[in-house]
């Protein structure tokens, strides 16, 4: 599944990804954050980067 693929990839990418994608109002980590636990994981740091 998409999901345990996603596991594979190590949190540093998924880190970088997500602080790449919160440079919003906060919308995009909100949502990144809804999506399961791993990626409300992985986005957790930057979430609220922008805010």
């Amino acid at each position: 599944t998409l999901l345990s693929s996603m596991k594979h990839v190590p949190s540093e990418i998924w880190r970088n990804i997500s602080s790449e994608a919160c440079t919003d109002t906060g919308f995009t980590g909100l949502s990144l954050s809804l999506v399961s636990k791993f990626v409300h994981a992985a986005s957790e740091p930057v979430k609220l980067q922008s805010v």
